[in-house]
């Protein structure tokens, strides 16, 4: 293992465990002042007068229920306020316990990382991740990809330039590949989506294929996304300090500066967007059991997002347009008036809220986005989610839990 390798690891493991740490710290801090804080805007509620950014006529004050269908209950706590400050120990719990079960799950396989003598044998692992998944832009590209991926998850040989590779050389590999294959999907978040938005849906499809077929790949990908993203639970620790800041995900440059804000956004922009793809894909047909990311944990974290105090206002206005933009249209066609509701709770009661901290970009286009779909009465599909193949194309029942029928697996 060279120093370079060493020298990474060892910070991966200090920052996961410093995150871990310092959430829980932050949180005991945190809830009696959030507390505070909702008793003062309930009492105000009556005597205020909100600002109707859609012209919207409902008096809905609250998150509405998610519909008595809906197969979570998780969905449902989150949506009753009086249980919110339940609900922000459980989101903090979660992602300490995702970040404890990557460092986990990475402590499994520092064997190979430490072998000197399996660094090629290393290399070409992490480049038939890579190569996989960075050639996937396209929906035609997805089952083709995913089908190597699987092959390789499988322990079958994958073809690289002049030789092959297996997962089975090692007794620790697979577990290194999954890990590696996690981060590589999470990672085209800021360095393919958050310039190419379209390119999130054909990523998640290949994802959430991925996820169905070996479930242990899902807490990776939550993993790495909360890691990099705690926004999507939704967590957002106080940015009072840099190392709050590095725990809401800023990019702390060798110099010590941070990150500005708008290149902050732009970049976690990719890392919502694909989250919301792979909320609103589809089920594979072979999926055992229920969508292990569907449209109820989409209404789940909006909720949750809704009972929450906005202490960054910016950043949530840019987390919720950048959420209900990908995957809004399908959370809307199961949630029907229920999801109608709760965008009239985010406009007329929430908004106001982000907009006391300024009128900046973010909020202007979340508003003008309220404004649009609230006149509609729904939010419009994005194109790029029918994959290559026109709307016309796309069959009736494409609305059914089938795999086969969604366009970026055909």
């Amino acid at each position: 293992m060279s120093k370079e390798e060493l020298q990474r690891t060892m910070i991966l493991t200090q920052e996961m465990r410093s995150q871990a740490q310092a959430i829980l710290a932050d949180l005991d801090a945190k809830e009696a002042k959030a507390r505070e804080v909702v008793v003062e805007k309930q009492k105000s509620v009556a005597a205020s007068t909100p600002i109707n950014v859609a012209n919207s006529t409902s008096k809905t004050s609250s998150v509405p229920t998610a519909p008595q269908h809906t197969t979570t209950d998780t969905v449902e706590v989150a949506c009753e306020p009086e249980k919110k400050r339940e609900s922000t120990t459980d989101i903090s719990h979660q992602h300490t316990q995702l970040l404890l079960k990557l460092h986990e799950w990475r402590t499994s396989y520092q064997d190979l990382v430490q072998d000197k003598g399996r660094k090629q044998y290393r290399f070409d692992l992490m480049k038939a991740v890579s190569v996989s998944v960075n050639a996937v832009s396209t929906s035609s590209a997805v089952k083709g990809k995913l089908d190597k991926l699987t092959a390789l998850l499988n322990g079958k040989p994958f073809p690289l330039a002049t030789r092959t590779v297996t997962c089975t050389e090692h007794p620790s590999a697979r577990n290194f590949c999954l890990d590696k294959l996690a981060e590589r999907i999470v990672s085209q978040g800021e360095e393919q989506i958050n310039s190419n938005g379209d390119s999130a849906y054909p990523i998640a499809a290949l994802a959430l294929g991925l996820w169905c077929r070996f479930p242990e790949l899902g807490d990776l990908l939550l993993g790495h996304l909360f890691m990099r993203c705690p926004a999507l639970l939704p967590l957002y620790p106080s940015a009072d300090s840099k190392e709050n800041l590095e725990l809401c995900g800023y990019k702390i440059n060798e110099d010590g500066t941070v990150e500005t804000d708008a290149k902050y956004q732009r970049r976690i922009s990719g890392f919502v967007r694909l989250y919301a793809a792979i909320v609103q894909t589809k089920a594979p047909e072979f999926c055992k059991g229920s969508h292990p990311l569907g449209v109820n944990h989409g209404w789940k974290f909006l909720a949750c997002t809704l009972n929450m105090q906005p202490q960054q206002p910016a950043l949530v206005a840019s987390v919720l347009f950048n959420f209900l933009e990908v995957a809004g249209w399908a959370i809307g066609q199961a949630y029907g008036r229920q999801f109608i509701k709760l965008l009239h709770v985010l406009a007329k009661d929430y908004f106001p809220l982000l907009r006391e901290g300024g009128t900046s970009g973010p909020v202007a286009r979340l508003e003008a986005f309220l404004q649009q779909v609230l006149r509609r009465g729904t939010v419009p599909r994005q194109e790029a989610s029918f994959g290559d193949k026109p709307e016309h194309d796309i069959p009736s029942s494409y609305g059914t839990q089938s795999f086969g029928r969604d366009p970026h697996f055909r």
